[in-house]
């Protein structure tokens, strides 16, 4: 033998022994483990448990996509895909806020071909005017109306007495009812409740329409408490009756509430103590309606905190037809860097003593507002569930530090709670995967300024009714341009006589 072909050997035998341990090693896998008689290392095998002991994983119990017939693969594709029901509740779904959220609702539904959405909304005007659907005159535009069943009644009118001959109860029985008859027109075996979400978009911050006191602006605590928090303590309560009544007609599943961002609560919580409390009775009655539905009664367990979404919206919500130029110009303006060094330089300053509170005011005054058109977006994400603890307030707790008029600390449920315009144009910009339109800072996403419909059955008020009610804000301005006058005058000397002389 060479020692050309003894280096052959040396470098054939390991690689044919290599070779034959991976046969049998394959061999062994492919078999479940276990030895087989006739096994065919690189076929797919019919497991089947002799007794033998599997290491890792169990296959015994798995069907193999690859041997699976087309008969079995659609029984599986049926199981999986079974479509899911979901009724969404709008309250004051034809307002400013509101019917951008049924619109999203709407639009969402549609390229969703597992979940089978029913959007209806609840306002004391029922379906919008014309003028709120036309885009440019393009009456296509509202062709996502259709898709919405506006009902018209006042919840919080009489806080439950009747209106219009039909009761807060008749109402609703009307809707569970038609819910319920739609599932029987599918001759499915099992009837079971719509999985409800509640949208909650009721609020009013308007002062009394008459003059009080010195000033005229005034503000009476308790109707803001009834109009921000009563009003949903009745809805829930009534709702409740139903799912107390028949448990097939009600699933509330989950509940999204518009209220106002923490810098917002934080200078309102003295002055507009009635507006603040409301909000909070709103949110605190929405948590334990989620957690009645579940089948528990506790509002901490974490489970129910992440079914209540409330979106805190800043001072100003601009866009479509409510001051689209004035909205996008304060964004920024209190986004400039001289307004930033202004803020900034005032909390130096504060910082210098230990006892100087914080000047809520100005940081309300110098918050960015937000588009309406996100609102809109970030509230139906919400109402369909794709809002989890990790994206809101970066999966830290809720922010505290409140007090009530007796000065005493009142905590806040540990909900989701979306904080702000930045909050929300994050939410909107994840659960979007990012298409903001680019125009997140202080514009609109996507559309135009609609211009008034000549088709319009309805005057459409200016600016979208944004200054109705609005009248009882002007009121101190006389007041306060006489104390001005009087002021300049007294500086500028013009009530001094002087002796010239003849």
């Amino acid at each position: 033998m060479t020692p050309s072909s003894s280096y052959n050997h040396h470098r054939i035998l390991p690689l044919v022994g290599s070779a034959l341990i991976l046969f049998l090693a394959q061999t062994l896998l492919a078999s479940g483990g276990c030895w087989t008689n006739g096994v065919d290392a690189f076929a797919i095998p019919t497991v089947t448990n002799n007794g033998c002991r599997n290491i890792g994983h169990t296959h015994a119990n798995k069907r193999n996509p690859l041997s699976a017939s087309a008969s079995d693969v659609l029984e599986s594709n049926t199981e999986t895909n079974s479509e899911k029901k979901q009724l969404v509740l709008v309250l004051g779904g034809s307002g400013f806020i509101g019917r951008r959220v049924c619109k999203e609702l709407v639009e969402a539904s549609s390229g969703d071909d597992e979940t089978a959405t029913r959007v209806v909304s609840i306002s004391r005007n029922g379906k919008p005017p014309s003028w709120c659907f036309d885009d440019n005159g393009d009456s296509s535009s509202s062709v996502w109306a259709e898709n919405v069943e506006w009902i018209k009644h006042d919840i919080g009118s009489a806080l439950g007495e009747e209106v219009g001959g039909e009761s807060l109860a008749e109402t609703l029985g009307s809707i569970f009812q038609a819910t319920t008859t739609n599932e029987s027109n599918e001759n499915e075996a099992s009837s079971s409740p719509w999985e409800t979400t509640i949208v909650g978009c009721i609020g009013n911050v308007n002062p009394t329409p008459s003059w009080e006191g010195l000033w005229g602006l005034a503000f009476d605590d308790h109707r803001l408490f009834e109009e921000n928090g009563k009003v949903y303590d009745l809805f829930l309560n009534e709702t409740n009756s139903f799912r107390e009544r028949d448990n097939n007609l009600l699933n509330l599943q989950r509940c999204v509430f518009l209220s106002i961002d923490y810098t917002c609560q934080k200078c309102l919580e003295g002055p507009i103590e009635g507006y603040v409390d409301g909000k909070r009775l709103a949110e605190h009655r929405f948590l334990e309606a989620v957690s009645n539905g579940s089948g528990g009664n506790s509002s901490d367990d974490p489970s129910n905190l992440e079914k209540v979404i409330v979106v805190g919206l800043p001072n100003f919500v601009f866009g479509g037809k409510r001051f689209p130029g004035f909205g996008k110009f304060y964004r920024k303006l209190v986004e400039s860097p001289p307004a930033r060094a202004y803020k900034g330089g005032n909390e130096a300053l504060r910082s210098l003593s230990v006892a100087a509170p914080e000047d809520w005011v100005e940081e309300m005054l110098f918050s960015s507002p937000v588009d309406v058109e996100f609102v809109g977006k970030a509230t139906a994400m919400a109402a369909r569930g794709l809002v989890s603890r990790d994206l809101v307030n970066n999966g830290e707790p809720r922010k505290q530090g409140f007090f009530n008029e007796s000065g005493l600390p009142v905590e806040y449920d540990d909900i989701l709670f979306v904080d702000g315009t930045l909050e929300i144009e994050k939410l909107v910009g994840v659960l979007g995967k990012g298409d903001l339109g680019g125009k997140a800072r202080g514009t609109k996403p996507r559309t135009k300024v609609p211009k008034s419909s000549p088709s319009s059955s309805t005057p459409e008020p200016l600016w979208e009714g944004a200054l109705i009610g609005k009248r009882p804000w002007l009121y101190p301005v006389p007041v306060t341009s006489f104390f001005v006058y009087l002021f300049w005058g007294i500086m500028t000397q013009q009530f001094v006589q002087t002796a010239t002389g003849v």
